[in-house]
């Protein structure tokens, strides 16, 4: 299968080693299960792996969300796991496809998200792709794992550009994996884990660690869990003033409210102003700027003092990511005539000075006499 929209990589901060090694699991897995009493190691015994789409005390929300994001998770097998002589422990010997990736004599935690970074940069390359050894959604057991170090790559099913390069100021490119449900848009760094492995130990100061030399049984039945980082989805909105008649001299000046909420907080607000001089149609648009999902109420709170509005003075619609709404208001001239003018307001953050950090600017925009 092709994978699209790939670069390439920086170079990894490897130590290069052994090709062979002594494995310790990525700390992507935390809750191991199925430890039955296997003190003894048996690379003849199949394994299973499990992976869950987040931490089992996250949000009810934020597990709907990630349901609708159609996940899958592709698992590639980087090395193969290979019986120590006389020791209670295996060694990695890399699969053909990988033999390119190496490992510190000495695998520290830091390691382990370079040695993913290397192995799913070969897994992904455009011009030559691996194929996954299977392929499941969030709480499907893949099972018949031999053992060895595998690769998890998680994605969006039905995106085919699912790969991004990650750029942070003073560090190499990482790629990451993407998926998207209507509301957000889902980030996913690949993650080693080792099969079979031992329960994780706890040091003095709360830190956890996964190693061959762990006490315990052997686990040949894993939960692993993905990390997800979740970024909203933006959309735009589209105000649509019609003005059927334009019967004086000043500019007609018609003034909206935007507020747009979501999850009971309010997300964007602010306040847009149209000015007309005949009649016509104009159009307000706000781009990009207001999260997926928001419900957005429109009012026009300001109809140009000699014009009514003959469409409903509030509107609400949700907003769709990547997309335009709408909403349309028409006036029409009425013969009650009346005085005013229009004056938007500009409120910026500064973090100092009056206004516990807003600056406040007025600008009249016409008066109307």
């Amino acid at each position: 299968m092709k994978k699209k929209g790939i670069y390439p990589a920086a170079a990894l901060l490897l130590a290069f080693g052994l090709c062979l090694t002594s494995p310790v699991v990525s700390g992507a897995v935390e809750g191991a299960q199925g430890a039955g009493d296997r003190t003894q190691i048996d690379l003849d015994s199949k394994c299973s792996l499990t992976v869950e789409a987040i931490q089992p005390d996250a949000s009810e929300e934020r597990l709907e969300d990630l349901e609708k994001a159609d996940i899958v998770v592709d698992l590639y097998r980087v090395a193969v796991a290979r019986k120590t002589p006389g020791v209670n422990t295996y060694l990695y010997k890399p699969e053909e496809f990988y033999k390119g990736l190496s490992f510190p004599d000495e695998i520290k935690e830091s390691d382990w998200a370079d040695m993913a970074q290397a192995a799913a940069v070969m897994a992904l390359d455009p011009e030559n792709p691996d194929t996954p050894v299977k392929t499941a959604k969030p709480g499907e057991t893949m099972g018949d794992l031999s053992g060895g170090l595998y690769l998890m790559i998680a994605r969006g099913q039905a995106m085919e550009d699912y790969t991004m390069l990650q750029k942070e100021e003073g560090a190499p490119d990482r790629l990451v994996t993407l998926a998207r449900s209507l509301l957000n848009t889902y980030t996913f760094s690949p993650q080693l884990v080792s099969l079979p492995m031992k329960d994780p130990t706890v040091d003095e100061n709360h830190n956890s660690s996964v190693n061959t030399a762990n006490p315990g049984p052997w686990i040949y039945d894993v939960t692993a869990y993905l990390k997800p980082v979740p970024e909203n989805r933006y959309g735009s909105l589209e105000i649509v003033k019609t003005l059927r008649t334009y019967e004086t001299k000043e500019p007609g000046i018609f003034v909206f409210q935007i507020e747009a909420a979501l999850g009971g907080q309010t997300v964007y607000s602010d306040v847009e102003s149209l000015i007309f001089t005949e009649a016509g149609q104009q159009t307000i648009r706000i781009e990009n700027k207001i999260p997926a999902g928001a419900m957005v109420t429109v009012t026009e709170i300001y109809e140009g003092g000699t014009y009514e509005i003959a469409s409903e003075k509030e509107q609400t619609v949700q907003i769709v990511a990547e997309d335009f709404v709408r909403a349309e208001f028409v006036n029409d001239y009425t013969d009650d005539r009346k005085g005013g003018h229009g004056i938007i307001n500009q409120f910026d953050y500064t973090g100092t000075g009056a206004f516990d950090g807003w600056d406040w600017k007025s600008d009249p925009v016409q008066n109307v006499e």
